[in-house]
Formats: C-alpha cells, sequence, structure tokens
C-alpha cells in the first residue's frame, strides 16, 4: 500500500473568508475552489474564471493527498459584498499543516513558512493576509494559494 502524504488546508465557514475587520463581517470561502498539483509561479496571475479543465473542483474544507513533490496550486474568485466597499478587508486561512504562499490579483500578500527554495513551516490556526483596495475589479478578487510540503 502507498504511502500517500497529505496537506491540510481547512478553508470552512469559521476559519476562512474575507473579512473586513472595522465591521466584523465574514464571507465564506467554501465553493469554487480550483485544485492543480505541480509548481508554476505563472499561475499565480490566471483568472480563476479562465481555467481549464485541468483544474480540479473542489470545496474547502479539504484535505489534498501529496501526488508529487511539486506541490499544488488552490484558486478561487470571490465577490466581496458591497457593504465592505472602503474597508480593510482581509483572506483569513484556516489550518495548515504544510508551507503556503497567499496571492491577490497576483501579488503575495501573505504566507505560511517558505515553499522555496527550501519547505519549511509548522502548524499554524490561522494566516490573516490583506485584500490590496487595488486587487478588487468589478467587486471580485483573485485568490491564489501556493501549497507545499516537506517530501
Amino acid at each position: 500500500m502507498k504511502d500517500v502524504k497529505k496537506i491540510i488546508i481547512c478553508f470552512g465557514l469559521i476559519l476562512c473568508g474575507v473579512s473586513a475587520f472595522a465591521k466584523g463581517k465574514m464571507v465564506p470561502v467554501s465553493e469554487g475552489w480550483k485544485l492543480h498539483y505541480g509548481d508554476n509561479s505563472a499561475w499565480k496571475n490566471l483568472a480563476a474564471e479562465s481555467l481549464d479543465s485541468s483544474w480540479k473542483t473542489v470545496e474547502m474544507p479539504h484535505s489534498i493527498p501529496m501526488e508529487n513533490e511539486n506541490g499544488f496550486w488552490l484558486k478561487t474568485s470571490v465577490k466581496i459584498p458591497s457593504e465592505l466597499k472602503n474597508q480593510n478587508v482581509y483572506f483569513e486561512a484556516g489550518n495548515s499543516y504544510g508551507a503556503m504562499e497567499i496571492y491577490i490579483g497576483g501579488a503575495m500578500v501573505g504566507h505560511h513558512g517558505t515553499v522555496s527554495p527550501k519547505v519549511n513551516f509548522s502548524h499554524v490556526s490561522n494566516t490573516i493576509a490583506p485584500i490590496p483596495a487595488d486587487a478588487i475589479v468589478n467587486g471580485k478578487v483573485d485568490i491564489s494559494i501556493r501549497c507545499k510540503t516537506q517530501g
């Protein structure tokens, strides 16, 4: 039986969302995620709505088996409620047992551990990353997460 390593990314109603701390508003980000195994830094710039069929649809929270040493990417597009306009808006990621980088609109806004050149991480229960106002286009924001675990 093959020993399959797993990385657990918990993006649930409680632990993850787009929120404006000023108003205490939380928008769940559990649906609409796309998963792709491999590691290509250009994927941070792909629009979530333009992904091809090689990106598998997953719902969060989700335990993702590691198929290779190259890790994987997660992507989604989130509608930002109009009442959050002109507010400080954040992406909140839940539990992670791997290294991750969080990209908003193609720019890195947060991370847990290091993904490259050498993977380094510890368990973390929460990572919060700001969503830059200029990354919100037509009321939406693209979120990309690059994930790896040690081999």
